[in-house]
């Protein structure tokens, strides 16, 4: 199920899955339409393709040629577009942006028309009597998918115009972090989150070592699980979705509470702790809320650079970063306890505390914006909303500092005194928040 699941994930991003299918379904439909005979002076001898062999071959000429050539240019566009996304955003971003289901349909469309046309166009017979052939119905198929085609061309066009703004990726990216957020956990926020503790791991703890190397996305325990169940053990992860692991390095520690050493079946627990997770060579937002946030973060970063200096889209991304903030604030967050029989606690996998998460969302934008007032201002409306809704005194303590933090970047960053007071001012504005004091904008008469 591990491995089913990281395929699964490995081939709604990739650009080569979809057309390749749809290209075989195109050669098996070709070859079983090109049998069909219709009847011309049939009940639906008008409805099909009328002309002789050889406008049929003109027609699916005609067709592969300008179908292919359509692709080459979509193809083109379509790397224009991931360059501009890389270079623009962030690298970290194509994934999202190759997953894009429109894009890898519409070159599906195309890729299957021509397959379909070259298929039918060797069916085609011209000569005298018998021999002359012409697939009707399959012509008239062909004909329907390149006016498909044409639609997808048209469509294609204003959908990858419209994809590669900024709002549009960062509203995608957005989407998909919040879908993992609810996934990983749960719908609904709690009232009074408790992040979860590591546990200390003794000195008589087995290690386990990995035996590959990459980035940990994922983790299934349930076989593991009654491996611990049967010999009443402890696990721990080292190493949470999104972090890498280098081969050779310990993966994960074993024992018994008891204290009594698990030498005796180390071999055994180290394979089934290596099978338990699934380690790529990139991360993916399986199991890994921060990816998201990497991702908004990043491209908040990239915009605040002195080659791009573009401080509104720095402030939507923050924006959208709030959002997230915001409904991670309600979840219990922490290490992952997975339980066995009995509601054991026995396998621990890290993942990070909402202060971490926090210290993702507003550490570097404030180290990089910090001579910007006016993404600070955005930084500051993030750390307001989230002081707004968080449900607890510890997520609220952990929100005042980070308000410290950002102000005390700011007073660093900024040369104006004004711009000074107006950081101090959006700080007080922060606080008064965490106090259920929220001021009113001020509206000019």
């Amino acid at each position: 199920m591990l491995r089913f699941g990281a395929l699964r994930e490995s081939l709604r991003g990739s650009l080569w899955f979809l057309p390749t299918v749809s290209v075989v379904v195109a050669l098996v439909a070709g070859v079983g339409l090109a049998r069909v005979t219709v009847d011309p002076e049939g009940v639906f001898g008008s409805l099909v393709f009328g002309g002789g062999a050889g406008g049929a071959r003109g027609v699916l000429q005609v067709i592969a040629g300008s179908i292919i050539t359509v692709t080459s240019v979509t193809f083109s566009l379509t790397v224009v577009a991931l360059t501009t996304v890389a270079s623009q955003y962030s690298p970290r971003v194509l994934r999202t942006f190759l997953r894009d289901r429109a894009n890898q349909t519409v070159l599906s469309t195309f890729l299957a028309t021509f397959a379909f046309s070259l298929i039918v166009l060797r069916t085609i017979r011209a000569g005298e009597g018998d021999e002359v052939f012409v697939p009707r119905l399959a012509l008239t198929v062909a004909l329907l998918l390149s006016l498909a085609s044409i639609a997808g061309l048209v469509y294609f066009i204003h959908h990858i115009t419209q994809s590669i703004r900024v709002q549009s990726i960062l509203s995608r990216v957005q989407r998909e972090t919040m879908e993992a957020v609810r996934r990983l956990y749960g719908d609904d926020p709690e009232p009074s989150p408790v992040d979860v503790a590591p546990w200390p791991v003794p000195a008589h703890a087995l290690t386990l070592p990995a035996a590959t190397g990459g980035y940990l996305q994922s983790l299934a325990a349930s076989d593991l699980l009654e491996l611990a169940d049967a010999h009443d053990l402890l696990i721990a992860y080292r190493r949470g979705p999104g972090e890498r692991v280098t081969a050779g390095t310990v993966l994960a520690w074993a024992w018994h509470p008891t204290g009594t050493p698990a030498d005796d079946i180390a071999e055994r627990l180290a394979g089934a702790v290596r099978a338990a997770v699934q380690i790529g060579k990139e991360r993916t937002m399986q199991a890994d809320v921060a990816f998201g946030l990497r991702q908004l973060v990043d491209i908040a970063i990239k915009a605040l650079s002195p080659s791009v200096n573009d401080p509104t889209t720095a402030g939507a991304a923050m924006g959208e970063v709030a959002t997230v903030v915001c409904a991670l604030a309600g979840r219990p967050l922490g290490p992952k306890v997975h339980n066995g029989a009995e509601s054991r606690p026995r396998v621990l996998m890290p993942r990070p505390s909402f202060s971490e998460l926090l210290g993702l969302a507003c550490a570097q934008p404030a180290l990089y914006g910090a001579s910007d007032v006016t993404f600070l201002r955005d930084l500051f409306r993030l750390l307001t909303d989230l002081a707004e809704v968080a449900p607890t005194q510890a997520r609220r303590q952990e929100t005042a500092a980070a308000i410290d933090a950002v102000l005390a970047r700011a007073l660093d960053g900024l040369e104006s005194e004004s711009d000074r007071a107006e950081a101090r001012r959006s700080a007080t504005a922060a606080r008064a928040a965490l106090r259920g004091a929220l001021e009113p904008p001020i509206i000019a008469s």
